[in-house]
């Protein structure tokens, strides 16, 4: 599981715009108390991300793709900016239909 963290470091390599998304990504799901436990880096603890693995894919060896990782880090940062804005929930279209 280890490896999942390298995930994260190869994405930052290969893509280094994504280097802000992926650090607020990681922020987000920090470890409760990182700071006092070591390495002392606020990354999320493999027990959860085991947990999200296993129930995303069954499997506790699969890995995602860059691609996928990229995808969900994207995906994620533009619903906390909908959010943000006050744009999460019903679209206008749907009240309207109401």
């Amino acid at each position: 599981m280890g490896s999942t963290y390298r995930l994260f470091v190869e994405l930052a390599i290969r893509k280094p715009f994504l280097i802000p998304l992926l650090l607020e990504t990681l922020w987000i799901f920090r470890r409760n108390r990182w700071y006092r436990r070591f390495p002392f880096l606020p990354v999320p603890s493999l027990r959860y991300l085991r947990w999200r693995f296993e129930t995303a894919y069954g499997d506790l060896e699969i890995k995602p793709r860059l691609q996928e990782l990229e995808r969900y880090i994207k995906w994620s940062a533009a619903l906390r900016r909908m959010a943000l804005k006050g744009s999460v929930g019903i679209s206008e279209s749907s009240r309207r239909a109401s």
